[in-house]
């Protein structure tokens, strides 16, 4: 509940620096979005619900995550065609060439076409499991 996380992919390029806490990294690039309907962020606009590409496509239909359980989320990353899935419902898909997601993303708009994921978190208790990575042919 009220959680705010992520999965990064296509990741461009990674910033690190060292504060109080040790060690931090933020990789860049697209972000499909893993947060509770209740997250003050992902409330504030429709672009950060679960399963949009965060900041810059709201899902549709809109599909809300189920709090306290496991949700089965699929990200198909195909050339220059991706697709969000949140619980067997395709809710995004774009492609990374379309002007619009390019801008979106400042400077860092995804080039390369394929990469490691990056599992990014806000600080509330996030799980994962079930991770596969596989190479579409």
């Amino acid at each position: 509940k009220d959680g705010n996380s992520g999965v990064k992919y296509l990741v461009q390029k990674v910033d690190e620096w060292t504060n109080k806490i040790g060690r931090q990294a933020r990789a860049r690039g697209p972000e499909y979005q893993l947060a509770g309907d209740e997250n003050k962020d992902a409330a504030s606009d429709p672009r950060r619900a679960a399963a949009s590409l965060y900041s810059v496509i709201a899902p549709s239909p809109k599909t809300a995550p189920l709090i306290g359980a496991f949700n089965h989320s699929r990200l198909l990353v195909q050339g220059h065609h991706v697709e969000h899935w949140l619980n067997g419902v395709k809710v995004v898909e774009f492609e990374t060439t379309d002007p619009a997601v390019q801008k979106a993303f400042q400077g860092v708009e995804p080039r390369k076409e394929e990469s490691p994921i990056s599992l990014q978190n806000h600080g509330a208790e996030t799980w994962f499991r079930n991770i596969k990575v596989r190479v579409l042919k």
